[in-house]
């Protein structure tokens, strides 16, 4: 799969920093590629905003899928400096491939719900990221295999491309219900039962940062993740939804 035949991704185009105050006329603004799971979305909008007022010299451009089409693309040599990704499998598969130039724990950890528009009919489809590629489908054919209910919910499923479709198909009431992040709870309006995936089959749900080893500004893509993990930053997270972790880590040398 190469960049351009994988337009399933969302492309956000943040034009930030039109001025630059302080700055000659002769400066030029630099572009950081920014490749995040579509679950992240929102919250990585309001980080890059911010970024944007520390690092005027800098726009930032969003790119959204499903974490394993990011990592495929980079594969292929798409074009990102920074990867922000909704499994850390796919970070460690690029590690392996030296494709990486440093590795960082976002501060944050999130749940799953499986979210029922109130009145519908229990037993009907339920939207989810596809279980064979998109981390929150993954996570929830996981935590149904370890229930037992898997075998009956796995022929009401409607795959989805990522997160964030799945969560489009529930407000636009393709379907009454769908597995979704708990985050993803203040992108909806009211109307909906939220039953949390809890207990000892519960997934335990990561956030890696990475940098990419062919990126045209290292020293930017650095001080991007350095900023979205740093303590400053919590209050962001906490905004839009996730919960904070106590035992994030940096890496920098991967």
């Amino acid at each position: 799969m190469n960049a351009r035949s994988s337009r399933a991704t969302l492309l956000v185009l943040l034009l930030l920093s039109g001025v630059l105050f302080g700055c000659g006329a002769g400066d030029r603004v630099r572009t950081l590629n920014v490749f995040a799971a579509a679950s992240l979305t929102d919250v990585t909008l309001a980080l890059a905003d911010s970024f944007a007022h520390h690092h005027p010299k800098h726009r930032v451009v969003l790119s959204t899928a499903a974490t394993s089409v990011l990592a495929r693309q980079i594969e292929s040599g798409a074009p990102a400096d920074v990867m922000l990704s909704a499994n850390p499998g796919w970070v460690e598969r690029l590690d392996s491939l030296q494709l990486l130039d440093g590795v960082v724990d976002l501060p944050v950890t999130n749940e799953l719900a499986l979210y029922r528009r109130i009145g519908a009919s229990p037993g009907g489809r339920v939207a989810i990221g596809d279980p064979d590629h998109v981390p929150i489908g993954t996570y929830a054919r996981s935590f149904l295999e370890c229930t037992g209910e898997w075998t009956e919910v796995y022929g009401r499923i409607v795959p989805t491309s990522d997160a964030r479709a799945a969560l489009r198909m529930l407000r636009t009431e393709a379907v009454p219900a769908a597995v979704l992040y708990v985050s993803d709870a203040s992108a909806l309006e009211d109307g909906f039962r939220i039953t949390r995936f809890e207990g000892g089959c519960a997934p335990v749900v990561r956030y890696v940062g990475a940098a990419i080893i062919n990126s045209q500004m290292p020293e930017a893509a650095a001080a991007f993740l350095n900023f979205v993990a740093s303590e400053a930053q919590h209050g962001t997270w906490r905004a839009f939804g996730f919960t904070m972790r106590a035992d994030s880590t940096v890496r920098s040398d991967a």
